[in-house]
């Protein structure tokens, strides 16, 4: 693993980079930030392949890790709600096409969930992924400018934050085939170091992201 800076307009970002496969990914985090977790998660998939790009999306209002205590957990939420969606789409845009891979690919976790589909809608992807990603429900219009982009989004029926109807709600808008409902877990099951984190489950979504990287 290495750090780069990436000119995003008038901000010079922080890349972490991991792996050197043709297919470039951008793991877009959590709220809690670029933290030991997803640094792992970046590290499987530049394993199986993939040139792995994770930054800090919360760069332009307040940087860095939180932790999973209350205080940190406000801190993360605090920061979110400040967060230009847009300006955060626009600025992942960039850095989609700076990684200069033939192949660009986007997982978000949480919070990055939705990024995976506007990219894809946006056609700057050739396929995305999502754990236990917000903010999908109120992306259904963006199903159809989809239609043709390899998507796996993974969701767990105890989550308290997107509920099953939700989730039904995805899977009917962009395929059953897509969307993958896992029983017996809540939020943050993908992300390791979570109260909520699955191996088991974490290692059947992971599996699917793999399948993206390798697809032809």
């Amino acid at each position: 693993m290495k750090q780069l800076s990436v000119t995003v307009g008038e901000e010079l970002v922080t890349i972490w980079e991991l792996g050197a496969g043709s297919t470039g990914l951008l793991l877009v985090p959590a709220i809690f930030g670029v933290d030991p977790g997803t640094l792992q998660v970046a590290e499987a998939l530049a394993q199986a392949g993939a040139r792995v790009w994770v930054y800090d999306p919360f760069f332009r209002s307040d940087p860095g890790v939180c932790g999973f205590d209350e205080d940190g957990f406000a801190r993360a939420i605090a920061r979110m709600k400040l967060t230009d969606v847009k300006q955060a789409e626009q600025d992942q845009a960039a850095l989609l096409k700076a990684m200069g891979t033939p192949r660009t690919l986007v997982l978000g976790i949480c919070f990055g969930g939705k990024f995976a589909v506007l990219h894809a809608a946006a056609g700057r992807t050739q396929g995305g992924a999502s754990f236990h990603g917000g903010g999908i429900g109120g992306l259904l219009d963006q199903a159809p400018a989809c239609a043709d982009v390899p998507l796996t989004l993974h969701f767990g029926d105890q989550d308290q934050s997107i509920r099953v109807d939700e989730v039904e709600r995805i899977s009917a808008a962009f395929g059953a085939e897509r969307v993958h409902l896992h029983a017996g877990v809540g939020h943050g099951f993908g992300h390791p170091g979570s109260p909520n984190y699955s191996a088991e489950v974490s290692a059947k979504a992971m599996k699917a992201v793999v399948a993206l990287i390798n697809e032809d």
